[in-house]
């Protein structure tokens, strides 16, 4: 049988010098970060560096524009975590980073909160972060450069995200536009958008220099003056204008789902009306009294037993002048009741104006109701809470005034 081949450790390949600059590249939202082989391509041509594009998962607008910390933390655990991981091995002596748009934000985190890790060369691009970042806090966590600069921030002239970033939200700033006018920070201008920068050729000419050597080549030599339109959004803060939007959203949920009620002719309660063979004089409810009536009683609008003895259940019974019910109690008698698909009687603004059943009336427990009274003249809504052999429980609304409106 033939041998297999062993994995030769001592080869060539296992003895070269691992490279031992590590330059992390770190997207923004709404995409997968295409753009980091083309530039690790141009990177890598340097034999002391290791490209190590990362990714965050597809991270969405709305986490983006929401104003709360904990809902833009995934991203900064997960860069976080994997650069301790990349200055945990030992051939690692340098880590740099390259980061865009929110990127940018990951970047500035890490700093914050991460006293430990120290930065070489980094460089940003469409910013997002605070324009007044205080980068001299950190300026022992990134190396010196000759120049002075400890870091590049590329900004794009015709990038409008981050003054748009700025002024819808919080947390953010449009330091990718305008720049950071920070002693630490070299502000280097190009006339881009906000994805503008992943050209071959962009990475080597600007990126490769800095991240290899730490030369800094001048961006564009003039900068044309800035839209008025832009100038405004700068002063004028869109995320007022989006806080006020959710709260009238939240406001108009709120009227649709809990309608304002309580009028002053609208009066609620909760009854239990027994099952009439077993209990006649409690087997009867009055909406106009509030009262326990007796069953057959004038004054009760509906009535609770078990039909001819027969269901397991209790059912209602709607007094109603009509076949084969026509007794002298039932007299003028005009009960009706309709169920609805409401969640709760506080749902409910209207009872409808037809479709309403008598006699003899089958209910489940949670079942909500609109009630005509026995005169035909007023409603009441019910929200069914218990229904058993001998009783049926119930909450009620009922309205005085005449109507089928249980709103405002």
């Amino acid at each position: 049988m033939a041998s297999k081949k062993k994995l030769d450790v001592t080869s060539e390949d296992a003895l070269k010098p691992r490279r031992d600059h590590a330059v992390f590249l770190i997207h923004g939202i709404r995409t997968q970060g295409e753009w980091q082989q083309r530039v690790a391509r141009v990177l890598e041509c340097d034999p002391a560096i290791r490209v190590i594009p990362t990714r965050y998962e597809f991270f969405d607008v709305i986490r983006f524009l929401l104003p709360f910390r904990f809902s833009r933390q995934g991203p900064i655990r997960r860069i976080t975590r994997l650069i301790r991981d990349e200055l945990s091995e030992k051939a690692t002596r340098r880590v740099s980073i390259i980061a865009h748009s929110f990127g940018t934000y990951v970047v500035g985190n890490v700093l914050q909160n991460e006293p430990d890790i120290q930065l070489y060369r980094v460089i940003l691009c469409g910013s997002i972060l605070s324009d007044t970042f205080e980068w001299d806090k950190y300026k022992h966590r990134l190396a010196p450069n000759k120049s002075g600069w400890q870091l590049v921030n590329d900004c794009g002239l015709n990038d409008v995200w981050p003054v748009l970033a700025k002024s819808t939200t919080w947390g953010y700033g449009s330091s990718g536009r305008f720049g950071f006018g920070h002693s630490r920070v070299k502000d280097r201008f190009h006339i881009l958008g906000h994805g503008g920068f992943f050209t071959t050729a962009f990475a080597e000419d600007y990126w490769a220099p800095f991240v290899s050597r730490g030369e800094i080549i001048e961006g564009e030599a003039e900068r044309p003056t800035t839209a008025w339109w832009l100038s405004v959004l700068t002063v004028l803060k869109l995320r007022y204008l989006v806080l006020l939007a959710l709260l009238a959203a939240m406001a108009l949920a709120l009227t649709i789902w809990m309608p304002p009620r309580r009028a002053s002719d609208l009066r609620n309660g909760h009854a239990i009306v027994y099952e009439g063979h077993d209990d006649y004089f409690n087997s009867g409810f009055s909406f106009a009294t509030e009262t326990i009536t007796p069953w057959d009683s004038q004054l009760a609008d509906i009535m609770v037993a078990r039909q001819d003895h027969q269901p397991p259940l209790a059912r209602f019974f709607l007094p109603y002048s009509a076949p084969p019910y026509q007794g002298p109690a039932d007299t003028q008698a005009r009960s009706g009741a309709v169920l609805l698909s409401a969640r709760s009687i506080r749902s409910v603004s209207e009872c409808p104006v037809e479709g309403y059943g008598f006699h003899w009336f089958k209910v489940r427990a949670n079942d909500i109701l609109c009630l005509r009274s026995r005169d035909g003249a007023h409603f009441a809504l019910l929200g069914v809470t218990e229904v058993s052999r001998g009783r049926i429980a119930f909450d009620w609304e009922f309205q005085t005034n005449g109507t089928r409106n249980f709103g405002k």
